[in-house]
């Protein structure tokens, strides 16, 4: 007979220091971690991790603001969904537009070198040959 050779699994030192602590019954669930790793994390002491991260209450912060941001992107995305469909619904484009305005043709080269570089290429000087 045969013994097959089990996988052994390494887990984050952050997960093993919430379960020790009482806060990751969820994270135990979730990762089914066997009850004998949870015993032994609990009955040996935390081994000193050297890490580059930061304390778990500005990890907490940082993954709300990560929350926060997600939601604003949504958001945003959306928005300028909607903004392309209505430009090409409407045919709008500014070929052979002349912007009179100095302030207004200022404003609108300055928006459109911010925009260098994440604009998408259909959205960049079109026909630009045919100048």
């Amino acid at each position: 007979m045969t013994a097959s050779a089990t996988k052994r699994r390494t887990y984050d030192p952050n997960i093993r220091k919430l379960v020790v602590e009482g806060r990751g019954d969820d994270i135990v669930r979730e990762l089914d971690i066997p009850r004998s790793t949870v015993s032994g994390w609990k009955r040996r002491p935390l081994p000193s991790v050297v890490s580059l991260g930061t304390s778990d209450e500005s990890t907490e912060e940082l993954q709300a603001r990560i929350r926060v941001l997600e939601k604003r992107v949504k958001v945003l995305t959306r928005i300028m969904v909607l903004l392309l469909t209505l430009v090409r619904i409407a045919r709008l484009t500014l070929n052979n537009t002349r912007v009179p305005d100095p302030d207004d043709r200022a404003r609108l080269l300055r928006a459109k070198d911010r925009s260098e570089g994440v604009r998408p290429t259909m959205l960049s000087t079109q026909n630009a040959s045919s100048r």
